[in-house]
This record gives structure tokens, sequence and C-alpha cells, in this order.
């Protein structure tokens, strides 16, 4: 399904790549720079969805949203060119239900827009459903396009006004209220020509010199706090918004490489359903990581599925090439190292990410939503060190967990009879009575088979992990109480 989108940004070359992209679906985009040309589009395209800049340097814009919903039958959506702090902030306080975070890809408008339709398809039969009960009169309730005639004539008045009212340096500012007709009443057969007579027509859109159209998703202008995930994820109650940790020192930011990488990864990956539906991550204990080791970035990529689904081998492995090819094309120097399936303490996925990760990205999987999210750590690998025997590897004693099972069978080395003694068994614990037994004897090393490498590596992981869910655990369990 083919739809209709505006999407008014800050440069003429932004967004390209996505609009190809919506192009190839039969999508009519149109684009423009400035807020002239963005209302004379609505008014002669009509669209259905208007994607608008946040960060676009006419401040006027972001007053934009709630007036073009109210006078025109379109819905809004925001997105941010620039990963910073302060676009965010802007993105924020436009309050949209319905948001695109940076980088800005097709794939993922795609996904705003079908999540729209999905969430105004459920409005409509909770309606027919409750009318069938009697609960509701077929009259109440009924969904409209536009606001009463009295309210969308006073937004567009409002709408002529905020153009012309006060200057902004490099904005463009031509509508004036006489041009903007009813976009329902049929007046003025060429709505965009009046509104344009009024104004300079500077900084002409490209596309619209050539007649290709450019699309936009969108969505309704509320007093709550926008979805800041990446994609078509709806609202859920008292859900809160994604935050973005900041060390410079040790982590990196949201709009670094790592995002980025993630994000395109994400998108190149995912295999859309037949079904607009999709199955939510609520609790997870399945997850898939990779491992991310490099001079700059250091932690673990954590993936959930919807459902508490494990995610296949296949998507995985191509998920981590693909990030690991884009990661090596700017610089990273990163170990060769498989992804791997954990098992880990129940915690809902998304509290978790938000408290404690890096970024969270999200995407629809199939029939399910597919999350990843990015949890720094400067330690990502047990150290292994040759042992007596070349069939073992040894490691430092500190580097085990008191109380978690072990992934493997763990040894302790006599050397006067150059013999090594099981004495953790595989899927065991090492408790911390037994580690500080152990010290007091002055054992300083573990030993295990050199065929139990990966094995490390997943209880390291593990390990790390499920002791950053008992942290967050707590935390949470004290601001209950």
């Amino acid at each position: 399904m083919s739809y209709k989108i505006v999407i008014l940004k800050t440069k003429t070359q932004a967004l390209n790549q996505a609009e190809q992209f919506l192009r190839h679906r039969q999508w009519e985009i149109t684009t423009a720079t400035n807020l002239h040309d963005a209302v004379a589009a609505v008014i002669q395209k009509q669209p259905e969805f208007i994607l608008i800049s946040a960060d676009h340097p006419n401040r006027k814009a972001r007053a934009l949203p709630k007036l073009i919903s109210q006078a025109f039958p379109v819905k809004v959506v925001g997105f941010v060119e620039a990963s910073t702090n302060a676009s965010m902030a802007l993105l924020h306080e436009m309050g949209l239900e319905y948001n695109v975070l940076p980088p800005v890809s097709g794939p993922a408008i795609e996904r705003v827009i079908l999540r729209i339709k999905k969430d105004e398809e459920k409005k409509e039969l909770d309606r027919q459903r409750a009318i069938e009960n009697g609960s509701l009169k077929p009259e109440q309730n009924a969904p409209t396009s536009l606001m009463s005639s009295e309210d969308s004539s006073s937004a567009r008045e409002i709408l002529a006004r905020l153009l012309n009212d006060g200057e902004d340096e490099g904005a463009d500012l031509f509508v004036r209220g006489a041009a903007i007709p009813d976009a329902a009443s049929g007046e003025n057969d060429d709505p965009a020509s009046a509104v344009a007579a009024e104004g300079s027509g500077d900084n002409p859109d490209p596309a619209d010199e050539d007649g290709e159209a450019h699309e936009t998703p969108g969505g309704r202008a509320r007093k709550r706090a926008p979805i800041m995930e990446h994609g078509p994820i709806g609202p859920r109650k008292n859900r809160k918004q994604p935050t973005y940790k900041r060390d410079p020192a040790h982590y990196p930011d949201r709009d670094s490489i790592i995002v980025k990488g993630t994000q395109a990864a994400l998108d190149e990956s995912v295999i859309a359903g037949e079904s607009s539906g999709y199955t939510e991550i609520q609790s997870a204990t399945n997850i898939a990581c990779i491992t991310i080791s490099s001079p700059r970035v250091s932690g673990y990529l954590v993936a959930a599925l919807g459902a508490d689904r494990r995610i296949d081998a296949e998507l995985l492995k191509t998920v981590q090439e693909r990030l690991f090819s884009f990661l090596r094309a700017n610089g990273e120097t990163l170990s060769g190292d498989d992804g791997m399936q954990l098992l880990l303490e129940q915690v809902d996925f998304e509290d978790w990410a938000i408290s404690q990760a890096n970024f969270l990205r999200k995407s629809v999987h199939g029939a399910d939503e597919i999350a990843m999210a990015f949890f720094p750590s400067k330690e990502t690998e047990i150290r292994l060190e040759r042992s007596a025997s070349e069939t073992m590897l040894q490691l430092g004693i500190d580097e085990l967990h008191d109380d978690v099972p072990v992934e493997f069978n763990l040894y302790i080395y006599l050397p006067n009879n150059k013999k090594y003694l099981l004495y953790t068994p595989q899927c065991h614990n090492l408790f911390g009575t037994q580690r500080g037994r152990l010290r007091d004897k002055g054992v300083t090393h573990m030993h295990l088979r050199k065929d139990s490498v990966e094995q490390v590596k997943r209880y390291r992981a593990q390990a790390d992990l499920n002791a950053m869910i008992k942290h967050f655990k707590r935390g949470r369990g004290k601001k209950a109480g």
C-alpha cells in the first residue's frame, strides 16, 4: 500500500536515501525546506502524513503539528536530523505521539506509518465492538478526519498568523491568512499557487521542480511524552522514555558509530511479516548477545524478541556480520567472536535497557518485536593463560563470580603429582565460601580445558549481565519502597 507524505526538513540533501527507499515502494513524497513550501504542499497534495524536523532553524516549525492536525486531515510525525541533546529536547517539546530518531531511515519511517495505521484500525475495531455491546451509540465518538469547521477555520487563521508574526533569521514565512483555503471545501483550485503568490518562492525543492513526490509519516498531537525508540513502538501504560547515558571517557554516545551501525544492521537484517501486527517484548529471559571489544567501544549488544522467543542463529549472525563490517569500515578493530544465546534472570527488557543501556533500538522481525540495547562494560572477556598441560588453560580466581553456575568444568592443579582435580562440575555453582577457602590456601588460579573457551565467554557475559539485572532490580525496589 502506498501513502502520500510531506517532509519538512532543514537541508535539501537530507533524508535522500530514506526518500528513495519509500519511492521504491510507490509512496508519493513531497519535500520542503521552509514552512511556506511545506504548508503549500499540504494544501495542494492533501497528504495523509507530514514529517516535521524538530531541529528546523525556524522555531515556528515546532508549533506546526497541532495547528496542521486541526486545520487539515493529516497526521504528524516528528524527527530530528542532529543527534544532540538540544535536538532531542526540541523533539520532546513538540509532544508528538509518534517520532523517528536519528539516523532517520526509510524502513524506520515505513514502520512508524504502519504502526499508525495499525493503531487506527484497532481503535476503529474497539469502537465497533463498543457499539455492538451497547456501551457506545453509533453517533458517539465517531471518527472524524477534521476538527469542526469552526475549529479548523480558527486553526488555519492561527497558522497564518503564526507564520507571519515576528521574524526568524533565515526563515521563509510567506503564508497569508486569506491565501489558505479550506482544503475540504474545494475553494481555490490551485491553492499552492495562491500561497506561493504571497511569497518569494526562494529555496525551491528540486523534487518539486521535476514533479516527483516525497512522503512522510504522521501522528496525532498529544500532551504526552513522545515515543523515543526508532521504529513502530506504540505507547504502553506508564511507559518510561529511553534515556541516554554519557561518559565520553569510557562509553560511546548515542550518536556514535555503534548506534548507527546497530540501526543499519537491524534495518538490513529484519524481515517484515505478512501481517501488520506483532508481539511486543515484555519480560525476557532468552537473550542473544554480541560481545563488542575494541579500543574505543567495549560492552554487550543484547537482543530480545517478542514473547521471549529465542532469536534464530541466522538472524543473529547476519546482524553481527553487518554491524562488524560497519564498525571496521569506520576504523574499529574487533575480534571475530560469534554471537551467543544466553539465559538471564527474568527482567522487563525495556525498563532494564532504559535504566542501564547506552541506547535502545527496536524493529519488527516477522511477527515479533525485536529490540537491541548496548550495555557498556570495560571488561568483556576473561583473561586466559597457559597451564601446565597443553590441553589446559588457567584463569585468575578473581575472574570468577560467587554463587554463579559455571558453564564448564573447573579444576584445581596439584603441582606435586602434576594432576588436575575436578573442583566444580559444569552447571554447578562456585560458592563464595569455596573461593574464600581456596584463597586462604594460596590458590590464585583455576584451570579448565582448552575446548571450553566458548563456554567461558558465555559464562562471563551471562554473569556480567545478570549482575546488571540484579543491580537494576535492587534500584527499582528501593524506589518502590
